[in-house]
């Protein structure tokens, strides 16, 4: 499931709570102006491209794995070595959008199980799937 349409449907839902007088949110929803320019700020920070950016221990973190372990599947040539930042930056990063053909091959290879790659979608889907909408 697409994370825009993950969040588009939290914000439309949102939205249409706070929209209705009954509603529980309407009734208890208390936001200041700050908190609301807080909030902004942060779907664009959520939306801007850099957040698409990963790096060592992003992608640690999305194989459930260790930081060592990327290092040595980079060194092996499991994953591709990353991309350099132009600004000076010496750390690799990878795009988010870039990683497909190397989660499939992680799992044809044996270094992952394809359950090890849904688990992040899966508990979003739960989480929607008993959310109230």
């Amino acid at each position: 499931m697409d994370n825009r349409f993950i969040i588009g449907r939290v914000l439309i839902h949102i939205g249409e709570e706070l929209c209705d007088p009954t509603s529980k949110l309407y009734n208890s929803f208390v936001l200041s102006n700050e908190q609301l320019e807080t909030c902004l700020n942060l779907l664009k920070v959520a939306s801007s491209p850099q957040t698409h950016v990963l790096y060592i221990g992003d992608l640690a973190m999305r194989y459930g794995v260790s930081d060592r372990t990327i290092r040595n599947w980079i060194h092996d040539g499991v994953i591709p070595r990353g991309k350099k930042h132009d600004s000076g930056d010496n750390r690799d990063y990878w795009m988010s959008h870039d990683l497909s053909p190397v989660d499939e091959s992680l799992v044809r290879k044996g270094y992952l199980k394809r359950s090890q790659l849904q688990s992040a979608d899966d508990r979003l889907r739960r989480l929607l799937e008993n959310y109230k909408w």
